[in-house]
């Protein structure tokens, strides 16, 4: 998440707002036919504090990726759930909420 965040031009910075990120709901399914399909969602709830504690903005956020492969292959599992991982940041980092409270995050 760090990495992913970075590149999309934010940074670390002492003294700057710090963001919480929490597991709320995780699902995978596999389906099985000639071939597997997976299917991954994930929904994180995503806080924004000022270095003083101050909530600054606060929204779950979700992320929902498919898949098609192998059955039965944890890579397959591994790259469906990352899929959905970058789905749900992107929405977090997209939100115009979250892009308002990190410039105005102070105190």
């Amino acid at each position: 998440m760090q990495s992913f965040a970075t590149q999309n031009g934010l940074s670390l910075k002492s003294g700057a707002p710090t963001l919480n990120v929490t597991l709320r709901s995780l699902r995978t399914a596999e389906n099985i036919w000639h071939r597997s399909g997976y299917d991954a969602r994930i929904v994180l709830m995503s806080r924004l504090r000022a270095a003083s504690g101050k909530a600054c903005w606060e929204e779950p956020v979700e992320g929902n990726a498919t898949n098609y492969g192998y059955s039965g292959s944890v890579e397959n599992y591994q790259i469906t759930l990352n899929r959905a991982l970058d789905a749900a940041m992107l929405h977090m980092v997209a939100s115009p909420g979250f892009k308002d409270s990190l410039c105005h995050c102070a105190g």
